[in-house]
């Protein structure tokens, strides 16, 4: 995957975007972290922004899930 701009959508209406890469901050190499895998299985969110007039509505939770991210990043 080359780094890549996701949008959510609701009928005709772009109501969030994620932005996803393979690489990660020169600062995520000091954490410890719960997996060895590389990069090239690990997706890093760089933005996730849902427009304030469709928050409280799951539409980031959903945005994930369709992604297929939300169960890998946040077991």
């Amino acid at each position: 995957m080359e780094d890549a701009l996701y949008t959510a959508r609701l009928g005709d209406l772009s109501v969030g975007l994620m932005i996803l890469k393979h690489e990660p901050e020169e600062g995520y190499s000091n954490g410890r972290w719960l997996t060895e895998n590389d990069y090239n299985c690990i997706y890093v969110a760089y933005i996730l922004a849902v427009h304030p007039a469709f928050l409280k509505r799951g539409i980031g939770t959903e945005h994930m899930k369709r992604m297929g991210i939300l169960g890998t990043i946040f077991m």
